[in-house]
């Protein structure tokens, strides 16, 4: 409805060692984000980067979720991981919240990199491959 262009990157096939469930809410909550902030009007270029790599020497494996919406104001940047934080009119702020603490109970960190690879928001964060 949006025509919003995603592109998932290629990358090996890794077996992960994360509850499938808690991956999809996770990636879900990433990608809702980026369709939410890709579908304003202000928006001409709508894309989504799904891209992974192995971190072999780390047995992990490093997600990056790209888009080219408006991007995080630097102000808000730390704040958005915080409960109860939230910039969407209809948001409860939790959905970052939730998300960096499924990927900190496997050892890694929820982060967002700025500037963001397509000019708007870039969330990474890496989880364990089953050894």
């Amino acid at each position: 409805r949006h025509k919003i262009e995603v592109e998932r990157l290629p990358t090996r096939d890794a077996v992960l060692a994360v509850d499938p469930g808690e991956l999809s809410a996770v990636l879900f909550n990433l990608i809702d984000n980026a369709i939410y902030w890709l579908s304003r009007p202000e928006v001409s270029d709508r894309r989504i980067v799904v891209r992974s790599r192995l971190l072999t020497n780390a047995g992990r494996v490093e997600l990056r979720i790209d888009d080219s919406g408006p991007g995080v104001p630097e102000e808000d940047q730390e704040r958005i991981f915080w409960p109860g934080v939230t910039a969407k009119p209809d948001g409860i702020g939790m959905g970052l919240t939730v998300a960096g603490e499924i990927i900190s109970a496997y050892g890694g960190e929820l982060r967002l990199v700025d500037p963001g690879f397509l000019g708007g928001a870039t969330f990474q964060f890496d989880i364990p491959l089953v050894k």
